[in-house]
């Protein structure tokens, strides 16, 4: 990644996708390692070309979010359009690492189905 710097970006979408090492979160024990369990990856994403200019793997923690939303930062030179999900600690890093040069908004998805329809599907 060392080459996407200096950019220009309007669109940025944020994201995670989950995965885990060794074994799910819910199967971890004290004796095991820190590094297994759930893990993530952070995604930067310009909506417009589809570049993506940045990413970040590891647990889904303040500080992870940090780092990745500085890396971002460190590599646009213009005020971008940022949109994400309803993680909570985007808040946080974005307004700590933006400032007001930014325009942020969160995309938060309710989804519904007719259980009477479909029973078979589990409620959200």
């Amino acid at each position: 990644m060392r080459k996407c710097r200096t950019l220009r970006v309007n669109n940025l979408q944020f994201d995670e996708l989950w995965g885990f090492i060794g074994k799910k979160e819910r199967h971890v024990t004290e004796p095991d390692i820190s590094e297994l369990g759930d893990v993530w990856t952070f995604v930067a994403l310009d909506a417009d070309t589809k570049l993506v200019p940045s990413f970040r793997v590891g647990k889904r923690t303040a500080i992870n979010t940090h780092a990745f939303v500085a890396d971002i930062a460190s590599r646009i030179t213009n005020r971008p359009e940022v949109t994400t999900d309803g993680f909570e600690k985007y808040l946080t890093a974005i307004e700590d690492t933006f400032g007001i040069d930014v325009d942020y908004a969160q995309l938060v998805k309710n989804y519904s189905h007719d259980h009477d329809k479909h029973p078979e599907r589990r409620g959200f």
